[in-house]
């Protein structure tokens, strides 16, 4: 329940709580969260819950503990509510809920533009789900992902399986459609080439189960 602990994360009184679900925060800790700005501030107290859920799966087995991290808005504000934290050992549990957190995804913004235009007079001429389509609500900056991908990739060609997708996926916290939209534009910039598909993919174009070979151009 992000909203709540994001509000008490700093009240002295509930220190024990707070590190009962962050762990023991040292005062450069707390200092740190304080001169953060809130999206920061999001992403590392969230990161420090990840950090015990994943301490509370014990040692690692035959595979080590993942964890990612969907968000789910409230329907009124522009803001974040929870965070679905999922713990795991296998890759294909980190690409699963990140495939139906991006299907969710969609449903909130469908809910949160209908809240809108049920309070607006002046009601849209365009129905929720397709305003939804059209509006990312500025979730991720693609030049970001660009950048991202840039830094993985070399000139030599490199397997890009599942188990690597849910290293990205668990490493940034993105969607699969954030990284597939941010190849495609790079490869239309003639940035990056899939070494595996004859011909650019209108949708995917990177078939992560069959380990196709990347590379950078640039």
């Amino acid at each position: 329940m992000y909203d709540h602990l994001n509000r008490f994360v700093e009240k002295a009184e509930l220190g024990r709580q707070v590190s009962e679900m962050l762990g023991a925060l040292s005062d450069t800790d707390y200092r740190e969260i304080q001169n953060l700005s809130p999206k920061d501030r999001e992403v590392f107290i969230v990161q420090k819950y990840r950090e015990q859920v994943m301490a509370a799966m014990g040692p690692d087995g035959a595979r080590r503990s993942r964890t990612y991290s969907a968000i789910v808005k409230d329907k009124d504000k522009e803001r974040t509510k929870y965070h679905l934290v999922y713990g795991t050992r296998h890759w294909k549990g980190i690409i699963e809920f990140a495939t139906q957190s991006d299907k969710a995804e969609l449903i909130q913004r469908v809910v949160r533009i209908q809240v809108k235009q049920n309070a607006d007079p002046n009601r849209s001429l365009f129905q929720p789900e397709d305003e939804a389509e059209r509006l990312d609500d500025a979730r991720v900056d693609i030049d970001v992902v660009k950048h991202y991908w840039l830094d993985e990739l070399c000139d030599k060609p490199a397997a890009f399986d599942e188990e690597k997708l849910a290293d990205m996926l668990e490493e940034t916290g993105w969607f699969i459609s954030d990284l597939e939209v941010a190849f495609k534009a790079l490869q239309a910039d003639g940035k990056v080439e899939n070494m595996d598909a004859k011909n650019k993919r209108s949708k995917h174009p990177i078939d992560f189960k069959k380990g196709e070979q990347l590379r950078r151009l640039t």
